[in-house]
């Protein structure tokens, strides 16, 4: 899967959230309650006035019924890895940055000879 992640302004993270509450037909006040946080929080999560804890994000995706495309696209826009690579770079940390130095490399070697 070769995609371009994107770097996502604040207030933009918030609106994949409110899209998707809204397209679900979800109130402000439902969604909020589901994921046990206020819905002063939620509307300022969903305006980009602030950020949500990852067991936050976690709990959001999964009462919005992301598919899982969407919940990796809303987590890699907060900056998170999404919940199964989180996983394997806790089992495997060793194994994690030798991969990332290989690629690391390989990204150096290409770009000189560009």
């Amino acid at each position: 899967m070769a995609e371009v992640v994107k770097l996502v302004k604040r207030a933009d993270r918030g609106e994949i959230i409110r899209r998707k509450r809204m397209s679900a037909g979800l109130t402000v006040g439902y969604l909020a309650s589901r994921v046990s946080i206020s819905e002063q929080h939620l509307s300022r999560i969903e305006l980009g006035e602030r950020d949500p804890g990852n067991d936050t994000l976690n709990k959001i995706a999964q009462q919005l019924s992301m598919t899982p495309p969407e919940r990796d696209e809303l987590h890699l826009a907060y900056g998170v890895f999404p919940l199964d690579v989180q996983s394997w770079i806790q089992r495997n940390p060793v194994k994690t940055i030798n991969i990332v130095r290989q690629i690391l490399k390989k990204r150096r070697e290409n770009d000189s000879t560009v």
